[in-house]
């Protein structure tokens, strides 16, 4: 009689609970409840190519992040790891692109009836390893045309003049400083870029930047400019006093940024309160004086190209300040 009792009573519990969660998730599907009032909520969103075609039903919670969702998306998918991968939907007319990574997907108004539209961004590289490669290739170019410059040229006697030796030295700090700053200073915005844009952005570094400057540098028929003793010296000390005011407005945007988040501060101090961007201020400061110093014009080629680009970023981030930063819902005022 008791061993009956007991397995009635559980079978009994077991029917009305099952019965409840059933009831609940009609009540969830049939009425479009919101995710937040009820913790057992999953709903199924189709994700299409861009093509329109239907590449699966994946299911999500309200906790479910973007970062999970690509997680979910990956394993249906292996060759589309998440850095690979880019979501988009309709939502309430306008096209709302899902970028931020730690964000819940059902905060972007998000529904049974929406479909998420899937693009492949193609093979990623890491930031970081994209910048260890730029700025690698000065390190080995100078070196090669200061060290072994028969490779070069055809004069047999090389004896450098102080411009070019100390242009050397110039050169290998920046590029060093530059390297270091990748290890342990940068924190990159964006995890990773299409890897075809390596070839592209190395270009800058190892050909305008390397080859074609250390090339006229260092070639037999290179005069360096007369300058009084007193300029030169003014030009190395602005050099360097550019280089280490760089170095400290790279310091400054690192502490607004914690580690492995995407938050974004005002800068203040080291030239922030008079440019958005001192950091590509002081950068020009360095290859103004380089260029003025070495008088060779591929310098000013490279100074012109540098500062054109970085004056393009310094603009978008610009506009980017006053629009994050508008003084409502509690932000600070740019």
């Amino acid at each position: 009689f008791l061993i009956y009792n007991f397995f009635f009573f559980s079978s009994r519990r077991r029917h009305t609970r099952s019965s409840l969660v059933s009831w609940a998730r009609r009540c969830v599907q049939e009425t479009g409840i919101n995710a937040e009032y009820m913790g057992i909520f999953r709903m199924d969103i189709t994700v299409k190519s861009r093509s329109g075609k239907e590449m699966g039903k994946f299911q999500v919670t309200e906790s479910t992040l973007v970062k999970d969702f690509k997680k979910q998306f990956h394993k249906a998918f292996p060759q589309y790891y998440p850095s690979r991968q880019a979501f988009s939907a309709i939502i309430q007319g306008k096209d709302e692109s899902l970028k931020d990574d730690n964000k819940p997907i059902l905060t972007y108004g998000i529904t049974k009836d929406t479909e998420l539209i899937f693009k492949d961004l193609g093979p990623q590289i890491g930031w970081g390893t994209v910048f260890l490669i730029e700025y690698m290739g000065p390190l080995l170019i100078f070196p090669l045309f200061y060290f072994l410059p028969n490779l070069f040229y055809s004069s047999p006697n090389y004896i450098w003049n102080c411009t070019q030796k100390m242009a050397f030295v110039m050169v290998i700090i920046h590029y060093l400083k530059r390297e270091f700053e990748t290890l342990f200073v940068h924190r990159f915005g964006n995890d990773t870029m299409p890897r075809y844009r390596v070839i592209i952005n190395s270009s800058h570094y190892w050909i305008l930047g390397g080859a074609l400057i250390a090339y006229f540098l260092f070639r037999p028929e290179y005069e360096p400019p007369k300058y009084p003793s007193a300029v030169c010296w003014a030009l190395i000390g602005g050099f360097f006093l550019a280089e280490f005011m760089n170095l400290r407005c790279h310091y400054i945007l690192k502490n607004l940024r914690p580690e492995g988040s995407k938050v974004r501060g005002i800068p203040n101090g080291c030239g922030f309160g008079l440019v958005s961007c001192a950091n590509y201020f002081w950068e020009t400061m360095s290859w103004l004086t380089f260029a003025i110093f070495i008088n060779c014009y591929t310098g000013y080629l490279f100074l012109i190209v540098s500062a054109g680009q970085m004056a393009q970023w310094a603009l978008k981030k610009h506009a980017r300040y006053y629009k994050d930063f508008n003084g409502n819902d509690g932000t600070q005022k740019y």
